[in-house]
């Protein structure tokens, strides 16, 4: 796996400097970010909490009038990236988002959510889509699907691939910031994510006597 991080890192490196030459106000992005993660992060009765907020929606108004925006009206979570402000009408136009998208989700409630049962967008850890293109400015971008993981007190954009594990159930995640994890699908569920922003559990991503099968397929095939 290292050739394969050091392609996400070199990526990640290559992207910053492209969008340094197209004048990508990263230090304002970054400094926006760092103040939304403060006021979403602190406590209620802080007034530290409040200034931060202020202070990031001034930041936030100075990018919208330098013509950046953080998505486009109608953007699901996955999709929302900084970029040139567009129009409402034109983006509405051009982008509307699906009834639903497939994947996996991890909640804080594990595997034990039933079909059928939703699960709150506050819940949620790591959520995997299925065909949905990856977003980050990574080299590795092509061979990889959306993600959204939690990191502080919000869930982040990501990327994810599995990986070549014989039982077809490790990933690895890389986040918006760098941050790389891996994990394995047989803790997570089945999920549709709807337009709304509500997700439904479909069942064990992997069911128990499934992954049995899968470890027992595999010992065979090395006899």
């Amino acid at each position: 796996m290292k050739p394969f991080f050091a392609l996400l890192i070199v990526g990640v490196m290559v992207a910053g400097q492209a969008q340094g030459q197209v004048s990508y106000p990263k230090g304002q992005i970054d400094q926006a970010e760092r103040l939304n993660d403060k006021c979403r992060g602190g406590s209620g009765d802080d007034p530290n909490t409040q200034k931060a907020c202020d202070q990031r929606d001034t930041a936030y108004n100075k990018l919208a009038k330098d013509g950046w925006c953080y998505g486009k009206p109608g953007d699901a979570g996955y999709q929302r990236t900084w970029q040139r402000c567009v129009p409402s009408s034109i983006a509405k136009s051009t982008r509307k988002a699906p009834d639903f998208l497939t994947g996996y989700v991890f909640s804080r409630n594990g595997r034990s959510v039933a079909p059928g049962e939703t699960v709150s967008r506050g819940d949620v850890i790591y959520a995997l889509y299925s065909n949905v293109p990856c977003s980050l400015p990574i080299a590795a971008a092509p061979t990889m699907q959306a993600a959204e993981m939690i990191q502080g007190s919000q869930l982040s954009r990501a990327c994810w691939a599995p990986t070549l594990s014989p039982l077809s159930d490790e990933f690895t995640i890389v986040s918006q910031y760098g941050h790389i994890e891996n994990g394995s699908l047989l803790n997570f569920v089945g999920a549709q994510f709807r337009g709304d922003g509500t997700v439904t559990s479909t069942g064990p991503a992997i069911t128990q006597s499934e992954y049995q099968k899968r470890i027992q397929d595999y010992h065979r095939s090395l006899r």
